[in-house]
This record gives structure tokens, C-alpha cells and sequence, in this order.
């Protein structure tokens, strides 16, 4: 299955993927201080075990930054 993180393409042997699984491939296990979109939808923390990823979906990570 082929999806992306952040424009980079992902490609998983697996057919199903949660979007946790997706974003520990990218090193990612809490949440402090990002935010997620899927198919740009915000997806709450609480539901990233549960959401699945779909062939062709794009991910994307938002880091909070400190700054003025």
C-alpha cells in the first residue's frame, strides 16, 4: 500500500495501516506538540489507533514551533 507522510512516499506491505502505525514510521509515538491531518482533516489524537490509512492518502505532520 502507498500513502505519504509530508509529501514523502510511504509504501507498506501490510493492506491495513492505523495512522499510529503510519506515524511510527516516521519515528513519531506521542503527540506533544503536533497536530495530524488526513487528507487534510485534523484526526484528534484519540483517534489514531483507529484510523485507518487508505492507498493514495497524504498525511500530513504540523510541529509547533516557538516564536513570535
Amino acid at each position: 500500500m502507498d500513502f505519504t507522510i509530508n509529501n514523502e512516499p510511504i509504501t507498506v506491505t501490510q493492506n491495513t495501516v492505523s495512522l499510529a502505525q503510519a506515524l511510527e514510521l516516521k519515528g513519531i509515538r506521542h503527540a506533544k506538540g503536533i497536530a495530524v491531518a488526513v487528507n487534510q482533516k485534523i484526526v484528534p489524537q484519540s483517534s489514531w489507533k483507529h484510523q485507518a490509512i487508505h492507498p493514495h492518502d497524504h498525511i500530513l505532520i504540523i510541529t509547533a514551533t516557538q516564536g513570535g
